[in-house]
């Protein structure tokens, strides 16, 4: 009888830590997936990497580098690197990831304020301030480009 009981806990003890061990996987593979959703949700429905790579980096790259590079900097502001835009020039941070109403960066291309950018050129597509809304509510991915 005692080796029975023996058995049975140890048995119940392994049926345990197998649920436990199956909770833990689905649930660090649950959030991992919630993330992944929320940045494609935030990004308009694709993936907050190809955003930036496909449609926020060429915006930089023709509307905003002339300017904002490593030679001119205008305002003391870089748009070269994630880091810079967290940094920010004269005037604070550039963007707050997630949040693009608090976002200098956002605010400036959106022209409703004093610093209205780019300065002397037509303003941003809707569709050119939505990729940028939708990259900064994502939490302004910088993946590596060539």
């Amino acid at each position: 009888m005692n080796g029975r009981i023996t058995n049975l806990t140890q048995r119940l003890a392994g049926i345990a830590l197998l649920a436990g061990l199956a909770i833990f996987i689905a649930s660090a593979v649950n959030a991992g997936s919630s993330a992944s959703l929320r940045a494609v949700n935030a990004a308009g429905g694709q993936d907050a990497d190809a955003l930036f790579t496909n449609k926020v980096k060429p915006i930089f790259d023709t509307r905003c580098a002339r300017c904002h590079n490593a030679t001119n900097a205008h305002g003391g502001l870089r748009i070269d690197s994630r880091e810079n835009l967290l940094t920010g020039g004269k005037s604070g941070p550039a963007i707050v990831p997630g949040k693009p109403e608090n976002s200098l960066l956002y605010t400036a291309v959106l022209q409703t304020t004093d610093l209205k950018m780019p300065p002397h050129q037509t303003p941003l597509t809707p569709e050119e301030l939505q990729a940028i809304s939708d990259w900064i509510k994502a939490g302004a991915p910088w993946p590596q480009t060539n």
